[in-house]
């Protein structure tokens, strides 16, 4: 699969739907413009009629730590209501340079959660105290 971050309207469904929803990469924690690509598959749903579905889905890839998500056409574009079902099953399809997370690879994740991982960690002496 070849990755890359294309420029003009080629791109720009999918690189303004991976950048404003994570502009910070969950597993590295840095900002990243990801590269993204795109993957065809048919599906026989009249077996033995010839009928068949098309889905697309789209892989994005961290170019920090080279940590791979995937996701929906109907995420990626807001396609009617599949849209609210599709963003909550984002797919971790690889973690890249950081064996420690390898237990994640396959599994779906809401992109809430997604979003919550990339969140820089402050420090413990940092933090706001609660005053009530």
């Amino acid at each position: 699969m070849k990755f890359e971050r294309p420029t003009g309207f080629a791109g720009s469904i999918p690189g303004n739907w991976i950048d404003n929803n994570l502009p910070r990469c969950p597993f590295c924690k840095l900002s990243s413009l990801w590269e993204f690509a795109e993957e065809f598959k048919a599906y026989d749903f009249f077996v033995g009629f010839g009928g068949f579905i098309m889905k697309k889905r789209y892989f994005f890839r961290c170019p920090n730590c080279l940590s791979i998500v995937s996701a929906s056409e109907p995420a990626v574009t807001k396609e009617r209501f599949h849209y609210w079902i599709a963003n909550k099953g984002i797919r971790i399809e690889s973690i890249g340079k950081n064996e420690k997370l390898k237990h994640l690879v396959g599994k779906k994740y809401p992109l809430v959660t997604l979003r919550e991982w990339a969140r820089p960690e402050i420090p413990e002496g940092k933090r706001e105290r609660s005053v009530i």
